[in-house]
């Protein structure tokens, strides 16, 4: 600090209670940047939930003409071609997924079967993100 009396330092930090000062606006800039952060997290959240809005309305129109086209294929007793059912397939998938995480649901599950003794079969169920 450029001042040479290091006692009298000490007398000051005492009686105006530097130390703890210190330590208070540390915290307070602390708690400052979490709420910005928060703040900022908030608003990415809402914009991705926005965007997903959007996609999921282009992905629906998209599944709905090719599932169209197929409906025509088999209509005119044609067999739709394997790569695009399986295309169309995964497009659900992924419309599915954004759908989910536009409505903060689970997109992904597991299952697993235990046998109790009264050898029923339960199974579970559970969501992860």
């Amino acid at each position: 600090m450029g001042y040479s009396d290091e006692q009298q330092l000490t007398k000051w930090s005492s009686k105006n209670a530097w130390v703890d000062r210190a330590r208070g606006y540390d915290a307070h800039l602390g708690h400052s940047m979490m709420v910005i952060k928060e703040t900022g997290l908030a608003q990415y959240q809402q914009a991705v939930i926005s965007s997903l809005g959007a996609q999921l309305v282009v992905a629906n129109e998209i599944i709905d003409r090719s599932l169209a086209a197929m409906r025509e294929e088999l209509d005119e007793g044609k067999v739709p071609n394997a790569l695009d059912v399986k295309r169309i397939m995964s497009s659900i998938h992924e419309k599915d997924n954004l759908a989910r995480r536009a409505g903060k649901m689970p997109t992904a599950f597991t299952s697993e079967q235990v046998d109790d003794d009264d050898d029923e079969v339960m199974s579970y169920v559970i969501g992860g993100e």
